[in-house]
């Protein structure tokens, strides 16, 4: 067992008993090929829940003072997270990303950039759509509903899996990026709609 299998399966355990989660969809993430989920954030236990419930391993990007200390680095790189500079364009960390994606694997991403403590879904960050731009991979919507509280009943959904109309692929620059945007940004907001709807 790796660490990162270890890893999952104890958070599982301890979500699941913390705070009474009810996970739906998981039979929408692809059993193969790229992957992006792009989830609701409002938690830092976002990443923590999101790679506990999807059946296949994920990657994410992780902001870059984490990997600050060598040991905290070192278990960040083996829990399948890579840095990422925020706030800035960082081409290497969208090299990695376009890596993970062609490799055929799964890609955690949060669009809104940072947490939005309120719940409510904000403007996206360009990242994922660049990303869905210049890769083949599905998107998975997931979101994530309720109160990080003892026995809170969060409530986590995986959406179907869709890809860019064509429409975004014949766009360029950032016209395409900006109808890309809207596209995820309108399969977010349904399901997070259809998750509060309960």
């Amino acid at each position: 067992m790796t660490v990162y299998q270890f890893a999952r399966d104890f958070m599982r355990y301890v979500v699941i008993l913390l705070f009474q989660i009810r996970v739906t969809g998981q039979e929408h993430l692809p059993d193969q090929g790229a992957v992006l989920l792009c989830s609701t954030h409002k938690s830092n236990w976002d990443p923590v829940l999101v790679g506990c419930f999807s059946k296949r391993e994920v990657a994410f990007l992780a902001k870059e003072e984490l990997f600050s200390l060598k040991w905290l680095g070192h278990i960040m790189h083996k829990l399948h997270a890579f840095p990422i500079r925020r706030g800035a364009g960082d081409r290497g960390a969208l090299r990695t990303s376009l890596q993970i994606l062609e490799q055929g694997e799964v890609l955690v991403m949060f669009p809104e950039g940072t947490r939005k403590l309120k719940g409510q879904l904000t403007e996206l960050q360009p990242g994922a759509s660049m990303l869905a731009l210049r890769s083949d991979a599905q998107i998975v919507p997931v979101a994530i509903r309720g109160h990080y509280l003892p026995f809170g009943g969060l409530r986590m959904q995986f959406g179907a899996p869709f890809q860019l109309d064509e429409q975004a692929k014949s766009l360029k620059g950032r016209a395409a990026i900006s109808h890309a945007t809207e596209i995820i940004a309108m399969k977010m907001r349904e399901l997070a709609r259809e998750v509060e709807q309960g």
